[in-house]
């Protein structure tokens, strides 16, 4: 690490010996500013509210703690390393405010970028394609239905899945951005820690008692504890039975349209043969999106994605269709404003080199690759099907398990 240079420290020192603390982590004089003005409002507010609500174990003492004093402490906590997130006790994520605890990881700024960058990419699909359910557009049947999926024709609202859902940022984000545009909205966060998953249920409330989250959100958000590894995914794959929502039929059970996972460290095997086969042919979502960390594990997850395909397709003895998804694309760091053009159109037309930042190949497949800095998501649409016959029973023939994409 780099000696840090006497005239800032002094600078700071003379400006306010709190500075200098900050300054040796942040690196950054003007970062080391900005954290001492969030942590100062952080110390007044908490001061103000204990003594505004006193807490029973403090009432004998004769005097409640002093803001200077409580930032004093929280610097000295950050002197030591502590993240700025823990010592504040919350993270902003777009609209909302996350809180934050030791053990579950921090929501991150890339992550917040990418799933804002999704919810756009929903809503504006929904209006040019069938790929996702669409609220108002009625089929033959006089219904709102799904179709062209694995997902069996019936009506249903939109279904986002969100595993290893951590603070459940992500699953709280979207639902802020789409619940305007679709009002039949069920997201389950899932997570194998308890810790995790007692927060996120924490953060819904507490955004919904902030005004942040419509208060349908209580009855289209939940989050359930379950080991994503494990070979029976009923916890979750049936989890509807869990929500107030339509019912799926019984030859499509945990039909969902979006899967997300942001997963942890866990080894190349366990993710090529426990989670991406199993959850990819059983969750049959529309839409999937891995967060990566940097180009070359994006390059392995597509790898992966590409040989599921041939894996599924030879599962169902289907020779009519080599590959299971439409479309594979990275997305980096920081996204375009608009999402790229919706799926009916080409996915490797002329206007698409426009849209793409660049392209690498994976196995002879060309993959676009979105916006700049480290690539941060692999995202993958399933294959629109054709329907063998009108109505309910013509597209129940489809078979439920076929996948395919590219770029």
């Amino acid at each position: 690490m780099p000696r840090l240079a006497w005239p800032p420290i002094h600078q700071l020192q003379c400006e306010n010996p709190l500075l200098v603390g900050l300054y040796q982590v942040c690196r950054q004089a003007q970062d080391a500013r900005n954290e001492l003005r969030w942590l100062r409002e952080h110390a007044v507010r908490t001061a103000a509210e204990a003594k505004a609500h006193p807490s029973p174990k403090r009432k004998g003492q004769a005097r409640p703690v002093r803001w200077r004093t409580l930032l004093r402490r929280y610097v000295a906590q950050r002197r030591r390393g502590r993240p700025l997130q823990y010592v504040l006790g919350s993270q902003p994520f777009g609209e909302l405010e996350i809180l934050c605890r030791p053990g579950v990881l921090i929501p991150r700024v890339e992550t917040e970028t990418y799933t804002s960058y999704l919810a756009k990419l929903i809503i504006d699909h929904r209006r040019h394609s069938r790929v996702l359910p669409d609220d108002d557009a009625d089929d033959d049947d006089g219904g709102d239905r799904v179709h062209d999926r694995g997902c069996d024709v019936v009506p249903q609202p939109l279904r986002i899945l969100d595993l290893c859902t951590g603070t459940g940022c992500i699953a709280l984000l979207l639902h802020a951005l789409l619940a305007a545009h679709l009002p039949q909205l069920r997201i389950l966060g899932v997570d194998v820690a308890a810790p995790a998953v007692r927060l996120a249920r924490r953060n819904l409330q507490w955004n919904m008692d902030r005004g942040l989250l419509l208060p349908q959100a209580h009855d289209q958000i939940r989050f359930v504890r379950a080991d994503i590894l494990a070979d029976d995914h009923d916890v979750f794959l049936h989890a509807a039975d869990l929500m107030t929502t339509t019912t799926t039929s019984p030859s499509s059970p945990g039909c969902w349209h979006v899967l997300i996972a942001n997963p942890p460290y866990i080894s190349p095997s366990s993710f090529k043969h426990d989670t991406a086969r199993s959850l990819a042919a059983k969750t049959q979502a529309s839409i999937v999106v891995l967060e990566t960390a940097g180009l070359e594990q994006a390059i392995r997850v597509v790898r992966l994605a590409l040989r599921l395909c041939l894996r599924l397709d030879n599962d169902e003895n289907d020779n009519d269709d080599p590959q299971c998804w439409e479309r594979i694309e990275i997305w980096r760091d920081w996204l375009p404003p608009s999402p790229p053009p919706p799926l009916t159109m080409p996915p490797a037309g002329p206007g698409e080199e426009k849209e793409a930042s660049d392209r690498v190949e994976v196995d002879g497949t060309p993959i676009a690759v979105r916006g700049q800095g480290h690539a941060r998501a692999v995202v993958c649409w399933r294959r629109k099907r054709k329907r063998e016959g009108r109505g309910v029973e013509g597209a129940k023939r489809v078979k439920s398990s076929h996948v395919n994409v590219d770029a």
